[in-house]
């Protein structure tokens, strides 16, 4: 970061949204969050923050030397009477007042960060003070309900002078726990200060970084995809199997009562993968759609925790269809689907023993192409090309799920009028369109919200390969705060070996 300008000598370049110290960093980015640094805003910053903490140290300064004065000043031509508890009280308010101001003071002189400072304890403890005083204070000007001179009362009977010294006189001892608020409320910044609405956008999709990591990154042509079987079936543990019975039943009394869609039937898993040097191979084997409900959908934590070995890792393929005249459409799933309803999501499902082209092969893309007939009402003519850009998987459910991008000979018109949400099983209720362009993609991450983690991942590596690396950590940083992880499964095994 060799472009920074030069700092006030007690002021740190610290990055606006983690308070990380840029100074001396190298990079355009923090270190820490990946803020995308801007000098100038940086020295702006750093060129205000002296006067505004010294502002806020005179101000508490002056308003606890001029409360002492004004003390000592009425103590001296006080009435000669004894002390009541009414006194102490006032008393009370009015020191707590100022030695609240004197802890602020002394904070906000000693402070050589980002201004303002970040709330925590000493913020916590003049708030507290503050409210004592002020509390106290309203307790301490009871007295002048008692000593107001020849009462007046009003045609009610109601004390009329008594009232106004008691207003008065709570509002002079309230004053310097009022004051206290207001230079709290300058002082020190709500969580970590001022959010960018990319900051906002990346706290609204996700509180925990990206909700998918990459196993597999790149372009395979179809046939660099190469998918076999006789992998091994799932791991028997008793206490996942115990699991898994428990959750179907209880999936089934629910969706007994609702429209829901819920059925078992045999799925294809994914056991392991080689993706360098050469095609993507994948080997696979058998599970069904009850144990992938059981392990992945409802239970990923708690089987992960025992052994990945246990999951079913239902393989999944998404598919996202471009338009011939630059659209990229999902869905929005419908409300009786059984995981992520209501949510954006590519159209897709799970490999099926149905896919499988001979000689213990399986053809991913014609599983896609099936799905975006069935969802969406392509048919295999308006598709000009598919290639995958990935694998993927969620977080949450842990499922490995293949990124299918196919190329359409339809326009966006076209495949909005022949997009029927009945024709199939109506898994997706209505279609998202969005132009192909940088800033675009992230616009409708934002406004489509709920987005699935699968559907992020689509958007962002097709980003990446429209518009380059830089746009894609720039947007990961923007979203996340990190860029995602890129995790390596063991190589697959050889049937030989």
């Amino acid at each position: 970061m060799n472009d920074l300008p030069p700092a006030p000598a007690e002021v740190d370049l610290a990055c606006p949204e983690c308070d990380y110290n840029l100074t001396g960093a190298t990079g355009d980015r923090c270190p820490w969050c990946g803020w995308k640094i801007d000098p100038g805003e940086l020295a702006a910053e750093g060129a205000q923050q002296p006067a505004r903490r010294w502002t806020v140290v005179a101000s508490s300064v002056v308003v606890a030397v001029g409360t002492m004065w004004a003390v000592l000043a009425l103590v001296q031509r006080g009435r000669r009477v004894s002390l009541t508890l009414a006194d102490g009280v006032g008393a009370l308010a009015i020191l707590s007042g100022v030695g609240g101001h004197l802890l602020l003071a002394g904070a906000a002189a000693l402070h050589k960060a980002r201004w303002p400072m970040r709330r925590g304890e000493v913020s916590s403890i003049v708030l507290f003070v503050a409210l004592l005083s002020m509390i106290a204070a309203v307790a301490g000007a009871t007295q002048a309900l008692d000593f107001a001179p020849t009462p007046l009362f009003n045609s009610r009977g109601f004390r009329v002078n008594g009232v106004a010294e008691f207003v008065l006189m709570g509002a002079l001892f309230a004053l310097p726990g009022l004051l206290l608020l207001i230079l709290r409320l300058v002082a020190f910044r709500p969580r970590r200060g001022r959010r960018s609405p990319e900051a906002a956008s990346r706290e609204a999709l996700t509180a925990a970084g990206a909700p998918f990591f990459i196993e597999v990154e790149g372009r395979y042509a179809p046939d660099a995809v190469i998918v076999t079987g006789g992998g091994a079936s799932r791991a028997v543990l008793p206490e996942v199997e115990r699991l898994i019975a428990q959750t179907w039943e209880a999936e089934l009394a629910v969706a007994g009562g609702t429209q829901r869609l819920l059925y078992d039937g045999p799925l294809v898993r994914l056991v392991a993968l080689e993706c360098d040097p050469g095609p993507l191979r994948l080997l696979t084997g058998e599970t069904t759609y009850r144990e992938f409900l059981g392990t992945n959908l409802y239970n990923a934590p708690a089987v992960l925790r025992a052994g990945p070995q246990y999951l079913a890792d239902a393989l999944g393929v998404s598919a996202a269809a471009i338009t011939s005249d630059g659209y990229m459409a999902l869905g929005r799933r419908a409300a009786r689907v059984a995981f992520y309803p209501g949510y954006v999501h590519p159209f897709g499902g799970m490999l099926e023993p149905a896919d499988a082209a001979g000689a213990g092969a399986y053809d991913v893309f014609v599983c896609a192409a099936r799905e975006l007939a069935e969802e969406l009402g392509v048919a295999r003519g308006d598709i000009r090309e598919m290639h995958l850009a990935g694998l993927v998987r969620d977080r949450r459910i842990h499922q490995p799920e293949l990124l299918v991008e196919a190329m359409l000979t339809l326009t966006r018109a076209e495949l909005q009028a022949q997009f029927d949400p009945a024709a199939s099983d109506g898994e997706h209720q209505i279609l998202e369109l969005v132009f192909e362009e940088p800033e675009g993609f992230l616009a409708a991450m934002e406004r489509w919200r709920p987005i699935t983690p699968v559907a992020q991942a689509t958007l962002l590596l097709r980003g990446r390969h429209l518009w380059g690396e830089s746009w894609y950590e720039d947007a990961c940083f923007r979203l996340y705060g990190e860029l995602p992880a890129v995790v390596r499964p063991p190589q697959a095994r050889s049937h030989s070996e």
